[in-house]
């Protein structure tokens, strides 16, 4: 196991550095599902690749098909394993849901 760094900050207090953050940053986590891999990592690919745009004021949506297609492989393989997924579709909430929460405060 790899000891984390020390850094002296202005202040003279010393700070620990997780030494594996830069790694974690770079990792990209595997799916829930391993046969779903592929497909989030296409998804993982075209989000990576969006996300600046994004930032920078683009509104297209260029990874919304791999999105649903990695969301249907995860939904086909947990209801192959016996998941019932009634429950979860009932406990989602919608953008329109959230805002209403929202404006109620």
């Amino acid at each position: 196991m790899t000891q984390p760094k020390s850094v002296i900050t202005s202040s003279d207090n010393v700070i620990s550095e997780d030494t594996n953050h830069e790694r974690l940053v770079r990792s990209k986590l595997g799916s829930l599902a391993p046969e779903c891999d592929s497909v989030k990592s296409a998804y993982d690919a075209c989000f990576q690749e969006f996300f600046p745009k994004f930032l920078r004021g683009s509104t297209a949506d260029p990874c919304g098909a791999k999105l649903r297609a990695y969301q249907q492989c995860l939904r086909s393989t947990l209801q192959s394993m016996g998941i019932d997924m009634t429950d979860l579709d009932a406990s989602r909430i919608n953008a329109d849901g959230i805002a209403d929460v929202l404006n109620k405060r």
